[in-house]
């Protein structure tokens, strides 16, 4: 396993492996390759979001507001290019 993973990540990683779990929810892109190493699927907070909102769980507005604020924080490390990418997607569907 990647050295370089933090304890929670390790720990997470190990759990949903041992319990064969369906989806692993995890940002952190070097335990994102980990997870896959092992098989088994993951999803990061962008995608949970656009599953929402394909799910009219939230609305156009919505969506875009929680992107455009995890676009502007500072302490969230989640690509810009990934977000325009995912509100380009969404435009598309409305």
């Amino acid at each position: 396993m990647n050295e370089t993973l933090g304890r929670g990540e390790i720990e997470t990683i190990v759990y949903a492996s041992r319990k064969r779990a369906d989806l692993v929810l995890m940002d952190d892109l070097l335990a994102r390759i980990e997870v896959r190493k092992r098989n088994l699927k993951v999803k990061g907070t962008i995608g949970i979001l656009y599953d929402a909102y394909c799910g009219n769980l939230l609305d156009w507005d919505n969506f875009r507001s929680v992107i455009q604020e995890i676009k502007s924080r500072k302490d969230i490390w989640i690509h810009e290019d990934l977000c325009k990418e995912v509100l380009d997607r969404a435009r598309m569907l409305q």
